[in-house]
């Protein structure tokens, strides 16, 4: 979907053009014009048709194809872990070598070309004066301006190093970085956020215990990239936020399949247990809806 300003000069739309079957009739080419020139003066949003959208479909061949890079654990360097730390460290991750579908990773190379655990970047620090944590959507505010942070890869700052991993305050100091300074970033943002309003008493966020993680994930079309993993431990309810582009991604909590259904996905209880097991399974629907965040409001 291509970002679409609510006027384009020089341009109109087709009438019906992109019109989905069983959709309202298109409005005018002058009454959008005249909602998007009373939005701009009153600073509403538009109500465009869901015609109006614009789309972008491209699909591409590659002959040869291209081959997945080989994931390289980076070399361990003594200087910040103490050596006994660092071995058992190494040992730890040799051990999931044989498992292709677990990524691990401990360690992270500094500026001064040292290796250091990664859990040590992660703490809870304080937002901007403007951010107020009290606010319905601190969250939203700390994820956009982080996203306003200019992105630039670890290859064009420092060619001969492979990848490395800033503290906050060097972070904001350089006033540029890649996946892992963002995302370490607006973690310590939101575990400030969520650990300020559980511990207020009038807050109405006592009684949530929601965490936040940075995570590595495969994404379309970034690849593999750091994003943060904010959790609500008491429901499992998940939210994954791009600190690039400051979107948030929700995503429900669903118990795994029992050891039957994995053996027979099929089979279906019976009788009075699985009118129990529809009602469960309609509750679960109704309450997984009901905590559901809306476009209009704030996440967990």
């Amino acid at each position: 979907r291509v970002q679409q300003p609510p006027v384009l000069c020089g341009y109109r739309p087709s009438p019906g053009l992109g019109q989905r079957p069983g959709s309202q009739a298109s409005l005018s080419d002058e009454a959008l014009e005249a909602a998007a020139m009373v939005a701009q003066t009153s600073g509403a949003a538009v109500d465009r048709p869901e015609h109006a959208n614009m789309y972008v479909v491209l699909d591409v061949t590659l002959d040869p194809l291209l081959v997945p890079a080989d994931r390289v654990q980076p070399a361990i360097v003594r200087g910040k872990e103490p050596r006994l730390v660092l071995q058992r460290c190494q040992e730890w991750m040799d051990s999931f070598k044989k498992y292709d579908d677990k990524r691990v990773l401990c360690l992270g190379t500094d500026l001064d070309g040292r290796s250091r655990f990664i859990c040590r970047f992660i703490r809870p620090q304080k937002p901007p004066p403007h951010i107020n944590p009290s606010d319905p959507f601190a969250i939203e505010a700390a994820a956009r301006y982080v996203s306003l942070i200019p992105f630039l890869g670890d290859s064009e700052l420092w060619p001969q190093l492979n990848d490395v991993w800033c503290t906050d305050q060097e972070f904001l100091t350089m006033q540029c970085g890649d996946w892992e300074e963002h995302s370490i970033l607006l973690c310590n943002y939101f575990n400030y956020i969520d650990t300020y309003r559980q511990t207020r008493a009038n807050s109405g966020y006592s009684t949530f215990d929601v965490r936040s993680y940075c995570v590595k994930v495969d994404a379309v079309p970034e690849g593999e990239i750091w994003m943060v993993l904010r959790r609500d431990c008491k429901t499992g309810h998940c939210e994954f936020w791009h600190a690039i582009q400051g979107a948030c991604f929700f995503v429900p909590f669903r118990e795994p399949p029992t050891w039957l259904e994995r053996m027979c996905p099929t089979r279906r209880p019976r009788g009075a247990a699985g009118v129990a097991s529809r009602a469960a399974e309609g509750g679960a629907a109704g309450e997984e809806a009901a905590l559901k965040p809306r476009a209009d409001e704030p996440g967990l």
